[in-house]
């Protein structure tokens, strides 16, 4: 039988080696009108050729399980392959893989598979397990001077963030120190308008509608006006120009604004300068 098996493979293989020297001769020597149908043929016979291959080549984990369940059945590992070999062939000369003759459909070649596939899962999780050991003994070593790098940029940016803003508010304080005057120039002058003839009301709105775009720029600015009466003398936000009786407000409290304050945010621009309550006559 295995005779008659290898003349019959024998066989085969001639005839496809024929076919292929035919097919060679005809596309040089055949008519015009034959060579697409000759073409067509030749193509045929490579596609079939390239989707073998490419078969074959995605069974490289079976053909080695394959290897293996041959060595531990005692047989010559060469004499198995050839074997296989052979068998593919004769099935792929008959047009199809024939399910009694692929041995990778066996239940012996499928619980090999298992073993296989199951010992290079344990072998991934071992190099896991080895790589997060490794990264546990890197970081105890190296951990805490990473987290205090990063402590201290924390802190640097901090201590930027709060110098840059420390040092706008200043600058914007000192700009706004030397505007100050002309602004208190311009109320006084404002205060002593009589809005009596039209020219003067018209003088007037003018010098409202001026008046009235300072206040929002120093709104946009952060500037806040110390003015409050009443409230109690704080020699960080007031100047005392004197002190005096007065029937409403209680003693140590602001009685009268005589210039107005300002600060922007925590910078006390210009402190209010004010007249202090000495209490009740």
């Amino acid at each position: 039988e295995e005779v008659e098996r290898r003349s019959s493979l024998l066989k085969n293989m001639l005839c496809v080696v024929l076919f292929a020297l035919l097919c060679d001769v005809m596309r040089a020597y055949a008519p015009t009108g034959w060579r697409p149908a000759v073409r067509s043929g030749i193509a045929l016979r490579r596609g079939s050729l390239k989707n073998l291959n490419k078969k074959f080549s995605s069974q490289n984990v079976d053909h080695r399980i394959l290897i293996r369940l041959n060595s531990e059945t005692g047989k010559n590992e060469e004499e198995k392959v050839e074997e296989e070999s052979f068998a593919k062939e004769e099935d792929v000369e008959e047009g199809t893989f024939s399910e009694e003759n692929d041995v990778t459909n066996s239940v012996v070649f499928l619980e090999k598979k298992i073993d296989v596939l199951k010992n290079e899962l344990l072998t991934i999780d071992s190099e896991i397990n080895e790589a997060e050991a490794r990264r546990a003994e890197e970081w105890a070593e190296w951990g805490p001077q990473i987290e205090q790098l990063r402590t201290e940029f924390d802190n640097v940016k901090k201590r930027e963030s709060t110098a840059r803003s420390s040092a706008s508010s200043t600058e914007r304080a000192n700009v706004l120190r030397e505007i100050f005057p002309v602004t208190d120039n311009f109320d006084l002058a404002f205060d002593y308008i009589k809005a009596e003839t039209d020219g003067q009301k018209d003088i007037a709105d003018r010098y409202a509608a001026i008046r009235e775009d300072l206040s929002q720029v120093y709104d946009e600015l952060g500037v806040v006006a110390i003015e409050e009466v009443g409230v109690p003398f704080d020699p960080e936000l007031h100047t005392a120009a004197m002190f005096q009786p007065d029937p409403v407000h209680p003693e140590e409290h602001v009685a009268t604004i005589l210039q107005k304050g300002f600060k922007v945010l925590d910078i006390i621009v210009r402190p209010a300068t004010v007249i202090v309550s000495s209490g009740t006559a």
